[in-house]
């Protein structure tokens, strides 16, 4: 195991000094020195019983001359559940900080699968590889909790989509803050 002194523990690994990085992007109650910890981290998680839908591509109008762009409404829809879901659960704003989102989406198993690959299909071993994306479930849901769970979503640093079967259709979403150096 290797060893640092006071100078080295000091600097990021590509050579910066804390200190500098402190004073740059320290945002109101974080901290970004290694080891550090102030205060208790927020998390929350939440479900939503719904099947999980991908972001739609925006749809162009041209009217009188004009043209103008608009998210469709399924999308819409699915990104106001999302926002009421995490409400009516007790979510609240975070404020200010880095975040990890984490996005579970369980798809129903076909009607037509045997019993024997039904088991595989409930314990996960074998993933759902069909639409929608995992980008595209991403988008839509950090955008329907935009300015409802937190302030913009470029505040989510972390971000992880998995996609299974399961007996009925749901999202879990987790949602928690991070320090600088946490993975």
């Amino acid at each position: 195991m290797k060893h640092l002194d006071a100078s080295q523990k000091e600097t990021t690994p590509n050579g910066r000094k804390l200190s500098q990085i402190e004073s740059h992007c320290k945002s109101p109650g974080a901290s970004v020195t290694p080891g550090r910890r102030e205060g208790v981290l927020k998390e929350f998680e939440f479900t939503v019983n719904a099947k999980a839908k991908g972001k739609e591509r925006p749809r162009i109008v041209r009217k009188n001359g004009v043209v103008r762009a608009y998210t469709p409404i399924k999308t819409l829809e699915f990104e106001r559940l999302v926002a009421s879901e995490f409400l009516s659960q007790g979510g609240t704003v975070f404020d200010h900080k880095w975040l990890s989102v984490t996005i579970t989406a369980y798809f129903p198993i076909p009607k037509s699968t045997k019993k024997a690959d039904r088991l595989l299909l409930e314990t996960g071993y074998v993933p759902y590889d069909k639409k929608p994306d995992t980008d595209n479930i991403a988008k839509s849901i950090l955008d329907g909790l935009n300015k409802i769970a937190w302030l913009d979503d470029k505040q989510v640093v972390n971000l992880k989509v998995k996609k299974f079967y399961g007996n009925t259709p749901k999202l879990v979403i987790k949602i928690r803050e991070v320090y600088a150096n946490d993975n």
